[in-house]
């Protein structure tokens, strides 16, 4: 915005010094305050989806499960979504810098906000249903994953491009992304105050966006209609066909998470032989192939077990999944959903409420990554419980993230080998943990590992936790019988 109006602000209702003397309040008051806590909370947003996508590539199955691909849409969508809302209001245009605090943009930048963000925002929308969709699938119906993959997943990922493209192109054509108090978004018609006395049309002097732009008010009832209440709807029914298929199958079979793995006698004894008749210990090699030995049949009984009681993607830890899932995008979305209802019955909205909107929108993707990693952290604790240590919420959480980003080494045998081979080293060097030891540890992690993935321990129910117990006391049983319980607890820290 520059100068004042003259020829044709003669029709124009307020002068530009009245309206920037009346709306500097708000300007520099209420909607500075909202910008940066929209910006602060957008960037938060951003950092979280953006270390999910990196723990994705970075896990063992990558892009290779249908979860994984559906959580890689959702976590794009978010990014596209909160990105542009973390400028600090720098796109929104400059024609209306006597009422938005930092408006440094136009209307073409204006578009490019308006369309980035709501079509990311309407597609993070569309890949909760999908993923709610798909834990539907496996739990009631009982779908395998080749089937999802090959079936249904193009579903998953077809339908949220094909309705977003619509939208998105109709908004365009109809020049429905605008802004007046503040946000680029689908705004039916552009009628900000200095248009107020205008024709449909006219560019006021000092101004460069006709007043009057856009058309096809029906069009933005109807979009808001399908935000508001689908995405809630299909994830309300979806969830509660979940609940109550899981609800069926407890009273079928009991608690059938009880027995799932039972090691049995056998298997225990045949492993411990193993392990005691070597009189030298044996091979590392040797000793963690019996390892995976032994885990791999832990892994195949536990799923034809679960082929026996329903599948295991019926246990309510998976349900507890959907759930968190479902939890997450209604504590971002409910109070939208809310205020519009409010506004659209003319209802005043709390300046607190707005205030809460504003912070909460931009946040799904901290929750989905939240609920994404918390079963790495749990079994962060749980490691670290087992070797004798107590670690704050927030430790576990800094060492499962390290882990899961591949940040996580064993640079500490590195350091004492280099030591070992200085010959000024004086200390007696029986107790530093060699090179050797130090890559027993690690394959055997890796192997350990591996097969826990395979059977996909997080995924089973509380009631089995007493047989994960026996297992994790066999395991530790062989890594006494390899020496891997010489190494040094720091061994494999930072």
């Amino acid at each position: 915005m520059s100068g004042n109006s003259t020829a044709t602000t003669a029709t124009a209702t307020y002068s530009v010094e009245d309206l920037t003397r009346w709306y500097a309040g708000y300007k520099n008051g209420l909607w500075k305050n909202i910008t940066i806590l929209r910006s602060v909370s957008s960037i938060v947003s951003v950092i979280f989806s953006s270390l999910l996508i990196a723990l994705i590539f970075k896990s063992k199955d990558r892009l290779s499960t249908t979860y994984h691909r559906l959580l890689l849409g959702m976590a794009i969508s978010d990014i596209l979504f909160s990105l542009p809302m973390a400028t600090f209001g720098a796109m929104d245009p400059t024609d209306l810098s006597y009422i938005l605090w930092n408006a440094r943009g136009n209307q073409a930048i204006c578009t490019l906000h308006g369309f980035v963000s709501k079509t990311g925002g309407l597609l993070s929308l569309c890949y909760t249903c999908s993923l709610i969709l798909y834990y539907l699938a496996k739990v009631k119906y009982r779908k395998t994953e080749s089937f999802i993959r090959y079936k249904l997943e193009p579903f998953f990922h077809g339908l949220p491009f094909l309705i977003v493209t619509v939208i998105g192109v109709v908004g365009l054509v109809n020049k429905n992304y605008n802004t007046v108090y503040g946000g680029c978004t689908l705004t039916p018609v552009y009628d900000p105050p200095h248009c107020e006395g205008l024709e449909d049309g006219t560019v006021r002097e000092g101004f460069t966006i006709p007043c009057g732009r856009g058309r096809n008010k029906s069009f933005f009832g109807w979009y808001s209609s399908i935000v508001l209440l689908v995405p809630p709807f299909i994830i309300i029914i979806a969830f509660g066909m979940i609940y109550w298929s899981v609800r069926e199958q407890e009273k079928k079979n009991g608690r059938y998470g009880a027995g799932t793995l039972n090691l049995g006698a056998s298997t225990a004894s045949s492993s411990n032989d193993n392990g005691r008749d070597s009189n030298t210990r044996g091979s590392a090699r040797s000793s963690i192939g019996s390892i995976r030995s032994t885990l791999s049949s832990i892994s195949s009984r536990f799923r034809r077990n679960s082929s026996v009681v329903g599948n295991d993607s019926n246990s309510r830890a998976v349900m507890h999944r959907a759930f968190a899932y479902a939890m997450a995008y209604f504590t971002t979305w409910i109070w939208a959903l809310i205020g519009e209802i409010m506004i659209m019955l003319k209802v005043n909205v709390p300046m607190w409420y707005g205030y809460i909107w504003t912070i909460m929108i931009p946040l799904q993707g901290m929750f989905n990554f939240l609920v994404y990693f918390h079963p790495m952290v749990k079994s962060a604790g749980k490691k670290a419980s087992r070797e004798g240590k107590d670690l704050w919420y927030i430790q576990a959480f800094g060492k499962a993230l390290l882990k899961g980003l591949g940040l996580e080494g064993c640079q500490c045998c590195t350091k004492k080998e280099k030591k070992s081979q200085s010959a000024t080293m004086t200390e007696d060097t029986s107790a530093a943990p060699t090179a050797s030891t130090c890559r027993r540890s690690s394959l055997f992690e890796q192997v350990l590992e591996e097969e826990k993935v395979d059977i996909d321990i997080e995924a089973a129910p509380k009631e089995e936790d007493d047989e994960f117990s026996t297992l994790d006391q066999r395991l530790e049983e062989e890594k006494v019988n390899i020496g891997i319980d010489a190494a040094p607890e720091d061994c494999g820290s930072d």
